[in-house]
Parts: C-alpha cells; sequence; structure tokens
C-alpha cells in the first residue's frame, strides 16, 4: 500500500519527481516540494494535473481479438475537501488515439485507427488500498476513416485504476470497456503525470 501523492518540484525551471515512502493508505493528496517533506494539499485548494503516456488497448470484437498501441493524454482537477473526507478528483479531459495496426473494436473496421474520448466529467474518490476510482466513466469510440461512433463503458460505469506517487496504473482489473455484447476491451499501461506550469504533479 502507497501513500497518496501529489509531487510538485520546481528548481530553475527544471522539474523532477521524488517518490514517496510506503506507508498504510492514506485517503488524501499530499505535495512535496524539495527540501521540504510531503504535506496536505490544503483543504479545499483545487489543483489541474495532466497525465499521459503510451497504453495498449486490447480486446475481441464478435470473438476475433486485437490489440494495438494508443497515446494517452488527459487533465484532472484534485482536492482535499474542506470537510476532511477522501481526496476527490475529476477527470475533466481524456484522449486516446490508437493506430490501426491490426484489427479494431466495433464498428471500426480492421486496421482502423480510432480515437477514445471522455464523455461528460468523472468524478472520482481517492480509495482502499491504492486507487483511484472514477465514477460515470464512459468513453466515446470514433473510428478515424469511416468516422463511424459508439459509447462504451466500464461495468456499473466504475473505472478503478491503482494510484501510485505520480502515475495511475491501469489494466484489466481497473474495469473492462463494453458495447452491448459486440465488443470490449482494456486499457492497459501507466498514466503518468506531466508536471504543470506552476509545479505541482500527483
Amino acid at each position: 500500500m502507497r501513500r497518496e501523492a501529489i509531487i510538485g518540484v520546481c528548481v530553475a525551471c527544471a522539474f523532477a519527481v521524488i517518490p514517496a515512502t510506503a506507508q498504510a493508505f492514506n485517503p488524501f493528496w499530499e505535495v512535496k516540494s524539495p527540501p521540504a517533506a510531503y504535506a496536505l494539499l490544503a483543504p479545499g485548494v483545487v489543483e489541474t494535473v495532466g497525465s499521459g503516456g503510451a497504453m495498449t488497448v486490447a480486446g475481441e470484437t464478435s470473438g476475433v481479438p486485437f490489440k494495438t498501441q494508443c497515446e494517452l493524454g488527459d487533465a484532472e482537477t484534485i482536492t482535499n475537501p474542506a470537510n476532511g473526507g477522501e481526496g476527490e478528483g475529476e477527470m475533466t479531459k481524456f484522449f486516446m488515439f490508437c493506430g490501426g495496426d491490426g484489427a479494431a473494436p466495433y464498428p471500426c473496421v480492421s486496421g482502423e485507427a480510432f480515437t477514445l474520448e471522455n464523455i461528460g466529467a468523472w468524478p472520482a474518490e481517492l480509495s482502499f488500498p491504492s486507487n483511484e476510482t472514477f465514477e460515470g466513466v464512459k468513453v466515446l469510440l470514433k473510428c478515424v476513416t469511416s468516422g463511424l461512433t459508439t459509447g462504451y463503458h466500464p461495468p456499473g460505469h466504475v473505472w478503478n485504476p491503482k494510484l501510485a506517487v505520480n502515475v495511475l496504473k491501469t489494466s484489466a482489473a481497473s474495469g473492462i470497456f463494453k458495447h452491448a455484447g459486440i465488443s470490449h476491451f482494456e486499457i492497459i499501461g501507466n498514466d503518468n503525470l506531466i508536471p504543470s506550469a506552476h509545479g505541482f504533479v500527483r
């Protein structure tokens, strides 16, 4: 189990990431700016963080497996509520571009590139043992060549990636995105935090 943390480092406009010490579950966002120790993000303060990275989308369409490489970029607001509750977040932007390097999810044809984009914002809460649990999760899948679109979502519209220092780790265990029994996929990989202009990171 890890301490949930946001870490901010800015020395001469260069960013560095320093991992937190592993501890029992701490359901609050934290910040660090060397040489200071970790400290809670002040209650009620809202920070915007961005993250991204290379991901894999793998699944099946009508029994035909597919696996493709993607690039992810996203933005999220985070805060520790003034009432002392668990740290909260809201995924405001989630966008993936997946190259057409083989079979593809419905309704795309084999070899067609596609994008995934959030439909609405996804509220989130830090959760035991070391997760960030997003609710109301739904993505719009758009086939790049044909322009065909459809929606996908995990069961109960809940997506539950693991949270480590400055990274969300997602796998099939985080939630499998499905469409009407025709097609499903999982998002696999690390969503790494990108230092923001003001120096705060997750």
